[in-house]
């Protein structure tokens, strides 16, 4: 088994504060491996604060701007230290999980308390897990990012909606021919030497106020998929883990109840129930 010295940053953007016990645990993991850690939020919290700090002494607690979403406060975070002093970079930050939306991805209905439980047990659901990526990222000096399985993707799809955006954002990286590959969701491992072109291209003053969730189409969402870009464009690979039977078989449970019932609001507020994807009510926003 190899063992491996990396010098690791982790960026937790703690928007949804009461999510931090969950988030604590998961760091938990990360244990015996020495790590910097950088905790943005959105407003002063002085008791959420001591909290961090009494969990992890020398945390760097910062107040931002809520703009970009969790890619914002990343970016601050970025020019907030000299990435030649870090190997690694893991990227981790809170999710509305009482929406009661669905997203296909990658062929499976993924729920958005599913989607944040993929995102973190494939980077530090457990000792063992933290590892293995450690591990990968040591034997693969080509490998640039890390991040689930389920949620690693290269549908155009996933583009529609961010496509002209993006080319802007890969041009401005550098890249005029690149890969769309990404992980959905936004947390990952990557190689610190891959933020390098995200962080001379942009500041934190490049990003608009954070719109209601659910939206797209913006800096931020552009950001998302270019991270997974830059790092095929600057030469390195992207490798996805965490494989589980429990979801598969959850998924396939989503998937069925989706087609068999679905209760959905449109953009201007209107109220469309469909059994089997027939409409069968239909109300329309007062």
């Amino acid at each position: 088994m190899i063992s491996p010295t990396f010098r690791i940053a982790v960026h937790l953007h703690l928007y949804y504060v009461e999510m931090w016990p969950e988030l604590r645990e998961q760091l938990r993991h990360l244990a015996p491996h020495p790590y910097h850690l950088c905790v943005t939020l959105t407003e002063p919290d002085e008791e959420l604060a001591a909290g961090i700090r009494a969990f992890h002494p020398g945390a760097d607690i910062r107040q931002v701007p809520n703009h970009g979403y969790d890619v914002g406060p990343f970016v601050h975070f970025l020019h907030s230290i000299d990435l030649a002093d870090y190997d690694l970079i893991l990227k981790i930050h809170t999710k509305n999980t009482r929406l009661s939306s669905v997203t296909w991805i990658n062929k499976r209905c993924i729920n958005r308390a599913w989607w944040l439980r993929l995102l973190l047990s494939s980077l530090l659901g457990s000792a063992r897990r933290v590892q293995k990526n450690l591990e990968h990222f040591a034997r693969d000096p080509q490998l640039g990012m890390l991040g689930s399985a389920y949620l690693m993707t290269g549908h155009p799809s996933h583009a529609e909606k961010v496509r002209p955006l993006l080319g802007g954002v890969m041009r401005r990286l550098g890249y005029e021919q690149w890969e769309f590959r990404f992980i959905a969701g936004t947390m990952f491992w990557v190689r610190s030497a891959v933020m390098e072109s995200i962080k001379r291209a942009y500041s934190p003053a490049d990003f608009e106020p954070t719109r209601e969730a659910g939206s797209d189409g913006t800096l931020a969402h552009a950001l998302e998929r270019a991270f997974g870009c830059a790092t095929l464009a600057a030469g390195y690979r992207l490798l996805g883990v965490g494989r589980s039977m429990r979801f598969e078989l959850a998924a396939l449970r989503t998937a069925v109840m989706h087609f068999l019932y679905r209760k959905k609001y449109t953009r201007n507020g209107s109220l469309i129930v469909k059994i089997c994807k027939i409409p069968v009510y239909y109300k329309q926003k007062p």
